[in-house]
């Protein structure tokens, strides 16, 4: 599995970037390759919070529901840790 981190604010998730990093209320997905995409959210215990497909190069993903702490977000099979602080 690959993934790295490119700075401070942005993610990089195999061939995905989320931001910002850590997130408030919301965070964006951009893939770089066209065509549908999966994206899904769990909490450290590996529980499914959200799970989305969509299709194009980005998606806004609405965080304000979600309580403060660490969580996973995994697109198209690559995973990395993101923090939702306010």
């Amino acid at each position: 599995m690959h993934f790295a981190e490119v700075g401070v604010d942005d993610v990089l998730v195999g061939e995905a970037v989320v931001y910002p990093n850590p997130a408030s209320t919301s965070v964006v997905c951009q893939v770089k390759g066209e065509g549908s995409h999966r994206l899904s959210l769990y909490d450290m215990t590996g529980r499914i919070l959200m799970q989305r497909t969509f299709s194009g190069t980005s998606l806004q993903i609405n965080l304000s529901d979600m309580a403060n702490g660490v969580y996973m977000i995994r697109v198209d099979g690559f995973a990395k840790r993101l923090v939702v602080r306010r």
